[in-house]
């Protein structure tokens, strides 16, 4: 367990606010459209944030930051398929 809490909170808290963003980006439109649709615009709006961030003088741009916002939902998503909720 203390190997688990050791991994979870060396995980930096831009990366957990980029996964939080992106959970609910995907529950928002898991409201009004299939599950693999969500996932797919929410990893578009993850990309264009980045692409927007590398045209700003004071952002940074980070592949990464885009990764953490859609693993989360991602990995919902590949749940919801495992079990079969559609």
């Amino acid at each position: 367990m203390e190997k688990i809490l050791n991994f979870l909170n060396a995980i930096p808290s831009d990366k957990v606010a980029h996964g939080l963003g992106g959970l609910v980006i995907y529950s928002f439109l898991n409201l009004f459209i299939f599950h693999i649709y969500s996932l797919i615009l929410v990893i578009i709006i993850a990309i264009g944030k980045e692409i927007y961030d590398g045209y700003k003088e004071n952002h940074t741009r980070d592949a990464w930051d885009a990764f953490a916002t859609a693993i989360v939902p991602g990995v919902l998503s590949g749940i919801k398929l495992v079990i079969g909720v559609l």
